[in-house]
C-alpha cells in the first residue's frame, strides 16, 4: 500500500546554517514565506537573509508539485540579455547526478555606478532540480562584488534534493498568529478573490511579522515591525505619498491603497501590498483600475469605501 502523503515544511529543505556555511555568514534567518497554487499543484518558497528584515529575502529554495518534464525544459529558455556572452556560467549549464534532470545558471542584473556608467553584475546562482514530478529551484543570493559560488549552491540544491520528502504533500494554508487575524473576505471584496487559498507567515514576536495571503492571480502581503529601522524607514519613505486619514496615527500610500500602504501606530510600522493581475492588465490598458476613483494627483487614485474598510480592519486586528 502507497505510503499517505505527509504534509512538509518547505524551511526544512535548507536551514538558515546552511546558507551561512554558504556564505560563510552568521546571521542567516527564515525571513519570507508563501505558498500559491499553480495550473495543476502547488509552489511554495522558504526566503532567507542576515538580519530580521521580515518579508523580504535575497537567497530561497522554493518546490513546485505536478511538474512535468515540458514545465522543467521550457524554464531553461531565458531571454538573451546583451553583454552576457562573456559570462559562461549566463546560460543553462547541466548539473550531473542530481535528481532525474538538473541544471544551474546565474542571473547577472544591470547595475550603474556613480558615474552613471552601467556594468552588468550577479544577483544569484540558480540550480533547478527535477526529482519525479517535483521541481526544485534553490537561489543563492552572490554579495556585492563578491563571485558567483556555483559549487556552493549545487551543494545546497543536492542538500535540499536529499532532504525532500517521498511522497511530498503540500500544506497550502499554514500561518499562526497574529496572521490569522486578517479580515480576508474583506481582502477578497477589495482584490477580487474569492479565496485565499495559500497562506504563510513568518513571525518574530506579536509585533515583527509577515503574512503572506495568495488567491489565483491575487497576492497579498502584510509587514509588520517595530524598530528604530522600521520607523527612519516610515519617515523617509513618505516623500510623494498620498495622505490617508483616520488610519492609524499615520497612513500614506502610492498609486492606490492597495498598491503600497504604509501604517503607522505608536513605533509599530505596517505595509500592506495588495495586487490582482487582471486588474492590474486592466490599469496598465486603460489608466485606471476597475473599481477606482478619480484621481488625487498625478498617478494617484482615491481609495474606495472598502478599501478603507479593510485597512481598518487591518489596523485593528494587529496593532
Amino acid at each position: 500500500m502507497p505510503a499517505e502523503p505527509k504534509f512538509f515544511d518547505e524551511c526544512r529543505l535548507l536551514l538558515p546554517e546552511d546558507f551561512d556555511d554558504a556564505l560563510d555568514t552568521k546571521s542567516h534567518q527564515v525571513t519570507a514565506r508563501s505558498v500559491r497554487q499553480t495550473e495543476r499543484g502547488w509552489s511554495s518558497t522558504c526566503g532567507y537573509m542576515t538580519g530580521d528584515s521580515l518579508g523580504a529575502y535575497t537567497s530561497s529554495v522554493e518546490v513546485t508539485t505536478d511538474t512535468t518534464s515540458a514545465d522543467f525544459e521550457a524554464s531553461q529558455q531565458t531571454r538573451p540579455r546583451s553583454g552576457l556572452e562573456k559570462y559562461p556560467d549566463a546560460k543553462p549549464r547541466e548539473v550531473a547526478q542530481l535528481g532525474d534532470d538538473a541544471w544551474t545558471q546565474t542571473t547577472y542584473v544591470p547595475v550603474f555606478g556613480r558615474d552613471n556608467s552601467q556594468r552588468l553584475a550577479p544577483q544569484t546562482v540558480d540550480v533547478h532540480v527535477l526529482q519525479g514530478t517535483v521541481a526544485i529551484v534553490v537561489r543563492l543570493h552572490v554579495a556585492k562584488d563578491a563571485k558567483p559560488d556555483v559549487p556552493a549552491a549545487i551543494e545546497l540544491a543536492r542538500t535540499a534534493h536529499f532532504r525532500l520528502p517521498d511522497p511530498l504533500r503540500v500544506e497550502p494554508k499554514k500561518i499562526e498568529q497574529p496572521c490569522t487575524k486578517v479580515d480576508l473576505k474583506l481582502a477578497g471584496t477589495v482584490l477580487g478573490a474569492e479565496e485565499f487559498s495559500g497562506q504563510r507567515s513568518v513571525r518574530s514576536n506579536d509585533r515583527k511579522f509577515a503574512c503572506d495571503f495568495t488567491a489565483r492571480g491575487v497576492a497579498l502581503s502584510i509587514t509588520s515591525g517595530d524598530s528604530s529601522d522600521d520607523s527612519t524607514n516610515f519617515e523617509a519613505s513618505k516623500a510623494g505619498g498620498q495622505a490617508l486619514d483616520g488610519i492609524g496615527d499615520q497612513a500614506y500610500y502610492f498609486g492606490s491603497p492597495m498598491d503600497g500602504t504604509f501604517v503607522k501606530v505608536g513605533d509599530q510600522v505596517l505595509s500592506i501590498f495588495g495586487v490582482n493581475a487582471d486588474q492590474a492588465a486592466e490599469t496598465g490598458a486603460d489608466g485606471a483600475g476597475a473599481g477606482s476613483g478619480g484621481g488625487t494627483q498625478s498617478g494617484t487614485q482615491d481609495p474606495t469605501e472598502d478599501e478603507l474598510a479593510f485597512l481598518r480592519s487591518v489596523v485593528d486586528a494587529l496593532t
